[in-house]
């Protein structure tokens, strides 16, 4: 419950591929992919990352430290809208 209700994106990846194995309603609704669409993808897949270097930051990140918090990405929703 605390997972779903809470107001920030939160994801479950798995660390050796990546792929999602549970998303929160926050990052569903914030980049308009259904759970469904998300879980057993890897970010990759679903073309999210608006710049490459965040995500080798992150990536560097997760190998060093096992999580992530508190850095600011920006990612590319489902449908771009101008």
């Amino acid at each position: 419950m605390i997972f779903e209700m809470n107001p920030d994106t939160i994801t479950l990846n798995d660390l050796q591929n990546g792929r999602y194995i549970q998303v929160n309603e926050h990052f569903s609704e914030m980049l308009e992919y259904s759970k469904e669409e998300v879980i057993g993808k890897i970010p990759l897949e679903l073309g999210i990352w608006n710049n490459r270097k965040d995500r080798e930051k992150v990536m560097e990140i997760l190998a060093k430290d096992g999580i992530v918090r508190d850095y600011e990405v920006q990612f590319k929703r489902k449908v771009e809208r101008w």
